[in-house]
């Protein structure tokens, strides 16, 4: 698996990308792919999104490295892997270089991702770098899922980069007393009905307590020690989560989820029809827990069949059509949502570069009329740059020659948002039903098997019998 690490580009984006588009280092740009992007104009072209679609955004881009132990993947395969990487991590909703580096030893992979999502305008940070699910574990989780799937090692790393210093701690020493604690604070709040039977709970389980006899300028300190400890360990030493305040909050919020949930289940209780127990379990092995589980599924049964009665099913057979056809139209959705897809990531696409093209063509007009255009140049350079690079791209999408109007371009793709969120609420509606439905069918599947079981004994010793009765005649 590849050693991974990830970190925000503040300033210098232009220099960053030039140096991972290196022709020495990417077999003469050989090596180099973009998302939604030409490298080129990339830097520009991260400004010109983040401008239009998110300007509030303190990150100009994030910088990934991927790499590799030494002589298991050849370029083109390391290449694969990191497109199939941001493939998964950013679901093709983000601008990206990606280059492959092969001038040493260990090949590598740079990736330089655009602050802003290229659909929603949503801050990278705020989709992929949140505080407790981090851009990096992102990145290691679905790296490490691709090149397992390819047969690759695992590339250790003593000093813990690209793994939270909890997860490489636990990895050399093994699990410390200090995540020993948490963990049993974090258990004990579960159970906790207020703070003080918190801290009553704690010491219950052998964890001196020192909180009402312990007070620094700044206010009570809530400390614990566990058996065999010299010293306490003070709850903000563990970080905020375990701060005094936040234990309140956590208690209370716990207690607030429990009511809501029994509040729930009150009044509106949950109704599915449960499925039959198998019999031949285990636990079932006593005469005791037989008899019960026979009764069990025998109320189970009659609850199933009553549950087609009550929802306007004629029979079992015009269930499994329902279910059937159920499943027929969540497919059906899925096929449309991802056409839908396909045409709204193609229209995005001719609408950022109609939009650069509408916004520098009179800059680029302006150059041809100027008197000293070396000048002009030096002056627009960037805003020209992209302008060619918009004119490039176009040729490319439009295949008429006519560039398409903006205003109805951004209505199409409105529409075209909008038909898929219809189809994304009819098949969630649709999951709902089927996970409602899935009992039942697994009940009527259980009800038909025992019922053809039994047809086909009462035939076997039908035939017994009347063998038997031809025996004693002859």
């Amino acid at each position: 698996m590849a050693y991974t690490e990830i970190h925000p580009i503040k300033v210098t984006l232009g220099k960053a990308i030039d140096y991972i588009c290196n022709k020495e280092k990417t077999e003469n740009g050989l090596w180099i792919s973009t998302h939604n992007c030409q490298h080129r104009t990339a830097e520009y072209e991260f400004g010109f999104t983040r401008k239009s679609m998110n300007s509030n955004v303190e990150n100009l881009a994030f910088h990934a490295i991927q790499s590799f132990k030494k002589g298991e993947v050849t370029a083109e395969q390391a290449h694969e892997i990191g497109l199939e990487t941001m493939k998964r991590m950013l679901d093709e909703q983000y601008e990206f270089v990606l280059s492959t580096h092969v001038d040493k030893a260990c090949i590598h992979n740079h990736i330089i991702i655009n602050s802003v999502n290229f659909h929603n305008g949503k801050a990278f940070s705020t989709e992929h770098d949140r505080k407790f699910s981090p851009a990096w574990k992102e990145l290691k989780k679905y790296s490490d899922e691709i090149t397992a799937e390819r047969g690759l090692s695992v590339i250790e790393n003593s000093k813990g980069k690209g793994v939270s210093h909890y997860e490489w701690e636990l990895k050399q020493t093994g699990q410390s007393w200090k995540q020993k604690l948490k963990i049993i604070i974090d258990e004990t709040v579960k159970a906790s009905k207020s703070f003080d039977d918190f801290l009553d709970k704690m010491r219950a389980e052998g964890i001196e307590v020192k909180y009402e006899d312990y007070v620094k300028k700044s206010g009570k300190c809530l400390g614990f020690k566990m058996p065999g400890q010299k010293y306490f360990i003070y709850s903000q030493k563990f970080g905020w989560y375990y701060e005094e305040a936040q234990l309140r909050k956590r208690i209370e919020r716990n207690i607030t989820r429990k009511s809501e949930y029994k509040a729930k289940q009150i009044t509106n209780p949950d109704n599915r029809i449960k499925e039959f127990f198998n019999l031949y379990e285990d636990k079932f092995n006593s005469f005791g827990m037989q008899r019960w589980g026979k009764i069990q599924n025998l109320k189970t049964g009659f609850k199933t069949i009553a549950y087609l009665n009550e929802n306007g099913f004629k029979n079992a057979e015009d269930f499994f059509s329902k279910y059937e056809s159920l499943n027929e139209r969540k497919l059906q959705n899925s096929e449309k949502i991802n056409a839908l897809e396909s045409k709204l990531k193609f229209n995005k696409y001719r609408l950022k570069y109609l939009k650069i093209y509408r916004q520098y063509k009179p800059i680029s007009e302006q150059y041809k009329k100027a008197v000293f255009q070396d000048k002009y140049f030096r002056k627009h350079e960037d805003e020209l740059l992209l302008f060619q690079e918009a004119v490039e791209e176009l040729k490319k999408t439009e295949k008429s020659k006519v560039l398409p109007n903006a205003a109805v371009l951004s209505k199409e793709i409105q529409s075209l948002s909008e038909q898929k969120n219809k189809l994304y609420i009819d098949n969630k509606a649709i999951d709902a039903k089927l996970r409602e439905y899935d009992s039942v069918k697994k009940n009527l599947e259980k009800i038909i098997e025992d019922s053809v079981f039994r047809e086909e004994h009462n035939q076997r010793e039908s035939s017994k019998e009347k063998r038997r009765e031809n025996d004693i005649q002859i």
